[in-house]
């Protein structure tokens, strides 16, 4: 009897763990990237998007910007801090704008699991494009770099 039972139960969890797929699904990266090479100005742009089954948790933007001219590369960190100025405060949105040499580099990290959606949505209604039910979205993630210009593909 105890024999039979135990024959059961181990049926039912491998029947289980089949079924579900041992409830694990694989974490991928996403990752679009554009050069721009233009009036002596090049921009080498990379967008990271970590996510599991078809939401996303983690989003990354490292934005560079190379110039001889560092009046130009003065101009762009002032524009990119007054744009993301609005989001000093919101907690899972980290910015970091720094000049080295001939590279400015802008980089944004997103928290996508843990950020208030509504709060971001706020101070730009076009964040809402990457969310579906308050969740970031692969494909609409997708969708908005390749929008930009930017080849994307999953590692």
């Amino acid at each position: 009897m105890k024999k039979r039972a135990l024959i059961i139960i181990s049926l039912l969890l491998v029947c289980t763990m089949f079924l579900t797929g041992c409830g694990t699904e694989e974490t991928k990266k996403m990752v679009c990237t554009r050069v721009i090479d233009q009036n002596g100005i090049k921009m080498d742009l990379r967008y990271e998007a970590t996510y599991t089954g078809d939401v996303v948790s983690l989003l990354e933007s490292t934005e560079k910007v190379i110039s001889s001219d560092t009046a130009v590369l003065e101009q762009y960190q002032t524009l990119l801090k007054q744009s993301y100025a609005p989001y000093d405060n919101v907690k899972y949105y980290n910015v970091d704008i720094t000049i080295d040499g001939d590279t400015l580099t802008s980089h944004v990290v997103v928290n996508a699991d843990k950020i208030d959606v509504d709060e971001i949505t706020k101070i730009d209604s076009a964040n809402g494009n990457y969310y579906t039910d308050g969740k970031m979205m692969i494909a609409n993630v997708e969708r908005a770099f390749t929008s930009l210009g930017a080849t994307c593909t999953t590692e």
